[in-house]
Parts: structure tokens; C-alpha cells; sequence
């Protein structure tokens, strides 16, 4: 039993190492507070949005690849371009 309570908190540790790389900052940016209603607003539209896209490719997939493989070269030029 010690050998499997060894192994979880050993398991939590490099967990919590890996996470904490990407957790601090927004623990730190919320600490803030001066930006948590944009980022919640941001949140909500990116939630909307995401509802909208997957209804629009069911309704229409030909037209969404299509958008898709024009906005991947638009966004490839300018990253060659820059």
C-alpha cells in the first residue's frame, strides 16, 4: 500500500511541476482583476463562436472547407511575407 501511495504523490508532483508552467501566469493574471470581465467576455465569444462554427459544418461542409483552406493560405502568405 505504501508503494502505491509513493507512486501518486510522486505522480501529483511532476503533474504539478508540468502544470505549473502554464497555470501560474493566469493565476497571476487574474490576481489582478483588471482584465477578468474581458477575459470572461472573451471566454463566452469564444464559446459562441465555437456553437456557430460546429452548426455551420453541419449544415454546410464543402463551403467550410473551402473557407478553411483559403484563411490557411491568407495566413501562410503572411506568415512568409512578414
Amino acid at each position: 500500500m505504501e508503494q502505491v501511495k509513493t507512486f501518486i504523490v510522486d505522480l501529483f508532483t511532476k503533474a504539478n511541476g508540468i502544470l505549473s508552467k502554464f497555470l501560474d501566469p493566469i493565476i497571476n493574471f487574474f490576481d489582478g482583476g483588471d482584465y477578468v470581465l474581458y477575459t470572461l467576455l472573451a471566454i463566452w465569444g469564444l464559446v459562441l463562436g465555437v456553437i456557430g462554427l460546429i452548426s455551420f459544418v453541419m449544415k454546410g461542409t464543402k463551403f467550410f472547407v473551402l473557407l478553411a483552406i483559403l484563411t490557411a493560405i491568407v495566413f501562410g502568405a503572411w506568415f512568409f511575407v512578414r
